[in-house]
C-alpha cells in the first residue's frame, strides 16, 4: 500500500485499488459498489490514504485522505478519538464503510440508502455518479469521467478475491449428516447445540462448519439470514439450485418464531433441515416442507469440489435491464400495484443477456400473487385437500384444489384449533388475509402454469 503526500503513478494506483477492493469485499460490499467507489477515488487522491488537498500538507481546513474529507480535522479528530491513525487504508475503509462522519446524503436522482449502495448490483457507473452526487458533492458535479474510471476497475477487478471469506459446500452438508437422527429441535435456549438446534440456529452452525461465517459467531434467526441477501446470500430462482444452496421461508420482516423456517437443499429435490414435524434433522422432499413465501440462495464464495477434483468458486455475474426497458431498470406491474401498492426490492436471477432478463423479470411478476385467500373450515370437510388429513400440521403448506370456484392455491396451515367439550370438533385456518394494500403477509401462491 501507498501512503504519501503525492500523487500515484499508474503502477501504484492499480496496487492501492486492489487492496481497497479486497478489503471492501470482505466487509460484504458488492463489486459493483466497490468499483463505483474507486471511480471517485481514482479522482479524488489516485486511491492515496495519504494525500492533502492541494498537496498542502496539514491544511486541515482543506480535503484529506481517499475521498478528500473536507475540512481534513473531522476524520483526524475521529481517528485520534478511535486511537487510530487516520494515514492508515484500514482506518478510512473503516471511516467510509460505517460513514462516520454523516457525508451520505440521498439525492432525487438516486434516492437511495448508503447500506443500499454498498449492497447495490447497478451498474459501476450509475453508482459512480451515485456516491458522486450523495456523498461528495463537489462544485461541479457534471464528471461523467467518474463513471468511465469505475467501469475501468470494474473490468479490472472483477472476481478479485483475497480477503474474501470463502467456504466449503462439503463441509457444510457434512455437519448435518453428522447430527443425522442424534439431534432433537427445541427454539428454546437450548437452541445452540450440541444436542438441541432449531432450523435457523442449525444452519448457521452449518454456516460456520463450512467456513462461511467465523467461528463463535452468533447463530442468528431466518431474519438475520435475510439481512444477508446480497452479500453472503445470493438470489436464485427454483430451477437453478445446486447441493448446497439455502432456502428460507417466510414474510420479510415477520418470519421470526414459528411464522418462517430455513434449511439447505441436498439434491435430487430434497431438503435437508432441522425441524418440528421430525424433532431434528432429517431429509425431505421440498414439496410441502419449507413454508412460504420461499426464497433460494446461493451461498457467495462457495467452493465444490467437481468431477475432475478441482476446486471452482461459485460467484454471480450481472448486467443491466435498461438496455431492453426503456432506460428503467424497474419492470412494473399495474396489476400487483393496484392490489398491493407500490412494492420494491431487488431479486437476482440467472440470464443469458437483458432480453432474456428481461423475460424472466415478466414471468415472475406474473406468477406473483393474484389475490390473497384465507379459509376457515373444520378438519371433517377437508375434502379439498390432496394430503391425508390426519397428518395436516401447522405451518405445513398443502394444495388446494376446487373446480367449483375454480382454483388452484398452495396455502399454510396458520392456526388450528380444537373444542376443549368435543375433542372431535377439528378447526384450521388456511392461509392469511392481508393487512392492508401497502402492508400484508400472505402465504398463499397462485401459480397461473397450474
Amino acid at each position: 500500500m501507498y501512503s504519501t503526500n503525492a500523487w500515484l503513478t499508474a503502477t501504484q494506483q492499480a496496487i492501492n485499488a486492489k487492496a481497497i477492493w479486497q478489503k471492501l469485499k470482505a466487509k460484504g460490499w458488492t463489486e459493483h459498489a466497490i468499483a463505483g467507489l474507486l471511480g471517485n477515488t481514482h479522482v479524488e487522491s489516485s486511491h492515496n490514504p495519504g494525500i492533502w488537498e492541494g498537496l498542502n500538507s496539514g491544511n486541515m481546513s482543506r480535503g484529506y485522505g481517499l475521498v478528500q474529507w473536507t475540512p481534513a480535522s473531522g476524520l483526524h479528530d475521529w481517528a485520534s478519538g478511535q486511537g487510530l491513525s487516520p494515514v492508515g487504508i484500514d482506518t478510512q475503509l473503516r471511516a467510509i464503510d460505517e460513514d462516520v462522519l454523516n457525508g451520505w446524503i440521498a439525492t432525487s436522482n438516486y434516492n437511495i440508502t448508503f447500506s443500499q449502495f454498498k449492497t447495490s448490483t447497478q451498474t459501476p457507473e450509475w453508482l459512480a455518479q451515485a456516491f458522486l452526487l450523495n456523498f461528495e458533492r463537489p462544485a461541479n458535479q457534471n464528471q461523467p469521467a467518474r463513471s468511465t474510471h469505475a467501469r475501468y476497475w470494474y473490468n479490472q477487478l472483477k472476481g478479485v478475491g483475497g480477503a474474501t471469506v470463502t467456504g466449503n459446500i462439503e463441509a457444510l452438508i457434512k455437519w448435518f449428516e453428522d447430527r443425522r437422527g442424534k439431534v432433537r429441535y427445541s427454539m428454546s435456549y437450548l437452541r445452540t447445540g450440541p444436542n438441541y438446534y432449531d432450523c435457523s440456529s442449525a444452519v448457521f452452525s452449518a454456516l460456520i462448519a463450512g467456513g462461511f461465517r467465523p467461528p463463535g459467531s452468533a447463530l442468528g434467526t431466518t431474519e438475520t439470514l435475510y439481512s444477508l441477501e446480497g452479500t453472503l446470500l445470493i438470489p436464485i430462482s427454483s430451477n437453478e439450485l445446486q447441493l448446497g444452496d439455502i432456502f428460507v421461508a417466510g414474510p420479510k420482516g415477520g418470519s421470526s418464531g414459528g411464522a418462517g423456517h430455513t434449511g439447505v437443499y441436498y439434491g435430487n429435490n430434497q431438503i435437508i433441515h432441522c425441524n418440528y414435524a421430525d424433532n431434528g434433522i432429517s431429509v425431505s422432499g421440498i414439496a410441502g416442507r419449507t413454508g412460504s413465501p420461499l426464497h433460494w440462495y446461493r451461498l457467495r464464495g462457495a467452493r465444490q469440489t467437481g468431477n475432475t477434483g478441482t476446486e471452482g468458486t461459485i460467484d454471480q455475474e450481472t448486467f443491466d435491464i435498461r438496455a431492453v426497458n426503456n432506460g428503467s431498470d424497474i419492470i412494473e406491474s399495474k396489476h400487483l400495484i393496484d392490489l398491493f401498492g407500490r412494492r420494491q426490492r431487488e431479486v437476482r436471477v440467472e440470464a443469458e443477456n437483458p432480453e432474456d432478463l428481461k423475460r424472466i423479470a415478466e414471468r415472475l411478476l406474473n406468477e406473483q400473487l393474484e389475490k390473497v385467500y384465507q379459509f376457515n373450515m373444520s378438519v371433517a370437510d377437508l375434502s379439498l385437500l390432496d394430503e391425508n388429513v390426519e397428518e395436516i400440521k401447522l405451518f405445513n403448506t398443502y394444495n388446494i384444489s376446487n373446480e367449483l370456484l375454480p382454483m388452484y392455491l398452495r396455502l399454510q396451515v396458520a392456526e388450528r384449533s380444537f373444542s376443549i367439550s368435543n375433542p372431535n370438533i377439528k378447526n384450521i385456518t388456511l392461509g392469511q388475509r392481508a393487512n392492508s394494500s401497502t402492508d400484508y403477509q400472505v402465504d398463499l401462491i397462485r401459480r397461473s402454469d397450474k
